[in-house]
């Protein structure tokens, strides 16, 4: 015989998280991340041409990048006013796993991106140009590790990126992570 459950009864959900519910807890580790990495913070603070080379930021300045110069969202629309550059983070295609001829079910793969943005008048430095040394630093930082999703992060793409008539460049940089779903 079959139970029927009432309509005012509410119903048993699944205990574990899964890859949608985890977004925001892998976007703090990776910011907390970010703002803990000596060489990232003073490529962010610094927006002189020598800021690998400065003092490291004290505790205060590394939470003060943060929602203004690092930033758990796609996109910071002040900041084209401004001779800066920031980092932002974004999720895309979250999806359950597909192989050949078959969907697995049990697991989701999904992206998740930096965007590093650099205005121009900050690109060059004495010691390359700032968002390639910025990405550069996020691969040594992510790539091959488990910081989110099961197994680890895997390298996915690196895209060239352009805003605001070309005063904003740098790079949306793409990690692929697995989760059960």
């Amino acid at each position: 015989m079959v139970e029927l459950h009432s309509l005012t009864e509410p119903r048993k959900t699944k205990a574990e998280k899964n890859a949608i519910s985890r977004i925001t807890e892998w976007k703090s580790v990776i910011i907390d991340t970010v703002m803990n990495d000596d060489e990232l913070t003073k490529l962010l603070h610094y927006d002189t041409t020598d800021a690998s080379f400065r003092p490291s930021l004290t505790e205060e300045e590394r939470r003060n990048l943060y929602n203004t110069k690092i930033f758990g969202y796609r996109y910071n629309p002040e900041i084209v006013d401004e001779a800066t550059q920031f980092l932002t983070i974004g999720v895309s295609r979250f999806a359950p796993r597909e192989g050949f001829r078959k969907v697995y079910e049990n697991y989701t793969d999904g992206f998740i991106y930096f965007y590093v943005v650099v205005n121009q008048q900050n690109m060059e430095l004495e010691n390359g140009y700032r968002q390639d040394l910025m990405v550069n630093r996020l691969h040594e930082l992510f790539h091959d590790n488990r910081f989110i999703g099961l197994g680890n992060l895997k390298w996915a793409n690196l895209v060239e990126n352009w805003e605001h008539d070309n005063k904003l460049g740098g790079y949306a940089l793409g990690f692929r992570v697995t989760e059960l779903t």
